[in-house]
């Protein structure tokens, strides 16, 4: 969340200056040493599944409209929200989780 209003930038990989959604899932698992693609349809290969209504801070959430057309990727903040890279004119906010198409976790407790 300390990327909160932080600018959308679509192929952007800086946190600060300008990042699309599978650009910040990329960045912020490698502050914590998991390497991710820069590709949300591949980001969705990672993890293990888990239900909606199970998901944790940090897991990933998937949208689209199939597991073959990811066109999404956001961080559940584990109160039924998401933290997201959504748009050039939102930029980097929080939102309800919504109806993901599928919620990966990676890291295990």
């Amino acid at each position: 969340v300390k990327f909160l209003g932080n600018p959308y930038v679509f192929g952007g990989e800086d946190l600060y200056n300008g990042i699309d959604c599978s650009g910040f899932t990329m960045r912020v698992y490698q502050t914590i040493g998991i390497g991710l693609p820069h590709f949300a349809q591949s980001q969705a290969d990672y993890g293990k599944t888990i239900n909606l209504g199970e998901e944790k801070a940090g897991d990933l959430v998937f949208f689209g409209t199939s597991l073959s057309n990811i066109t999404h990727v956001a961080i559940a903040d584990g109160q039924g929200g998401i933290v997201h890279a959504a748009n050039p004119r939102d930029g980097i906010i929080t939102s309800g989780i919504g109806n993901p198409i599928i919620i990966k976790r990676l890291i295990e407790e």
